[in-house]
């Protein structure tokens, strides 16, 4: 909670911001919000991404906010575009960098149900990607499994699906 700051909503997923369409919710994309917060008079832009790892969808949010950062030499964003925030950052997703994987497995061991009971197995589900970041998966499950062989990761999508796991 940032008091005093305007906090913005804004969402990747096409698919996402459809189905909350369809529970009767706005949501906005991320060109939309940026394009909103420009006509508000805002300056500069701080966006946090909520994505586990730097997948498709990160590096996509990342060249939209980019593109949206004013060119010195144009006066417009870097895309070309109306849109020109004077400064414009992305804060990394959760598991940005090796280092974070660590201490993210600590953090999932720690709030595993309380009834489970011994030699009870955990599979944790993401989304997955066919982008590099993906790998990050393959980190997370092998530090999970040092610290809890029963504790498995598995995707809907990229390298470690479901079927993988159940295997």
């Amino acid at each position: 909670d940032f008091p005093g700051i305007p906090v913005r909503w804004a969402f990747t997923s096409g698919i996402i911001r459809s189905r909350l369409a369809d529970e009767g919710k706005k949501t906005d994309s991320v060109s939309k919000a940026l394009g909103r917060m420009w006509f508000e008079g805002f300056s500069h832009l701080a966006v946090q991404s909520l994505h586990v790892v730097p997948g498709a969808e990160y590096s996509d949010l990342v060249e939209q906010v980019q593109s949206a950062a004013c060119d010195p030499g144009t006066g417009l964003g870097k895309g070309g575009q109306e849109i020109c925030f004077q400064k414009a950052l992305v804060g990394a997703p959760l598991l940005a960098e090796e280092s974070d994987v660590e201490q993210a497995a600590k953090g999932v061991i720690a709030h595993l149900p309380e009834g489970r009971t011994p030699g009870q197995p955990v599979i944790c589900m993401g989304h997955g990607t066919w982008h590099g970041g993906d790998s990050r998966y393959d980190d997370l499950a092998w530090e999970l499994a040092r610290l809890d062989p029963l504790v498995h990761i598995a995707t809907m999508d990229g390298a470690r699906t479901i079927h993988h796991v159940l295997e």
